[in-house]
């Protein structure tokens, strides 16, 4: 599922768009990244993880935390 998908989710209980993290993408890339390999993921594997889209739920729950913090995977 990709961002635009699990925004989806959220309008149920929210009226506007939700604000995202500025760096979301970029953490989202490096949390992945660093995950698969730490867990030493196949590419099937590794794109279950990526639909998963656990850094956009960070970046919506925490839309104003500095960068570091907002990092799922360090």
């Amino acid at each position: 599922m990709d961002a635009n998908g699990f925004a989806s989710l959220f309008v149920g209980f929210l009226r506007e768009k939700p604000k995202v993290h500025a760096r979301y993408l970029e953490v989202k890339l490096k949390s992945e990244k660093e995950l698969c390999q730490r867990l030493g993921l196949d590419d099937h594997t590794s794109s279950k993880v990526a639909d998963a889209a656990f850094p956009y739920f960070a970046s919506v729950m925490l839309p104003d935390c500095d960068y570091p913090e907002l990092e799922v995977c360090s």
